[in-house]
């Protein structure tokens, strides 16, 4: 479903791609809440390899730093959520939201929203619904996420560099334009790449 697994494969010589497909009309999730603050989510399975403490330092980055920005972490309330909060290693600003079946739902909450896996992502679905619902998205550049944030619809930063992710937030909390143009951008490249009709053409 990608040239990152291609590649894994045979340098990609035996493999046809196919990358997932989106029913782009689910993800009309209306405007981003963009307030005085912005709020930054990732949707996880809340496990350390999937970049949890990633997330943590990142919204603690933003804090300690001023930045207008709130942080929302969908996913499991697991172990390592509840160790987070019982080291006092939580910041005021991040809020855990549970898990939600419905992926749309915690999109319509969000500005921006950020994938910080340490592992190689195969495709990087929950970004790729970030994108359908027109939402700002940053990425590392790892895997095949790469393949799914093109320039101008989406960032991407080093593997692993949390100042660099904080960049962009400093940078999209000051122009607001920015933002809406690249989520703009980011829905109209999954419509024209990813969406059904592409599919059945």
């Amino acid at each position: 479903n990608s040239e990152a697994v291609a590649n894994y494969f045979n340098n990609g010589n035996a493999c046809f791609v196919l990358p997932n497909m989106i029913h782009c009309s689910h993800f009309n999730v209306g405007p981003a809440p963009s307030a005085a603050y912005l709020t930054v989510g990732m949707l996880s399975s809340n496990l350390p390899k999937k970049g949890l403490l990633d997330f943590v330092r990142l919204a603690q980055w933003c804090l300690d730093n001023e930045v207008a920005t709130k942080f929302k972490l969908f996913g499991p309330d697991n172990e390592h959520i509840q160790d987070l909060h019982s080291n006092s290693n939580w910041p005021a600003n991040l809020m855990c939201c549970g898990y939600v079946e419905d992926p749309s739902l915690a999109l319509a909450a969000l500005d921006v929203v950020v994938n910080l896996s340490h592992v190689k992502e195969t495709f990087g679905r929950s970004v790729l619904e970030a994108m359908a619902a027109s939402r700002c998205v940053i990425v590392y550049d790892w895997g095949a996420l790469p393949e799914l944030v093109k320039p101008g619809c989406g960032f991407i930063v080093p593997f692993k560099d949390i100042n660099a992710v904080a960049a962009c937030l400093v940078q999209l909390t000051a122009n607001r334009a920015l933002l809406l143009k690249t989520a703009s951008a980011a829905k109209k490249h999954v419509e024209q790449h990813y969406g059904q009709t592409t599919f059945t053409e």
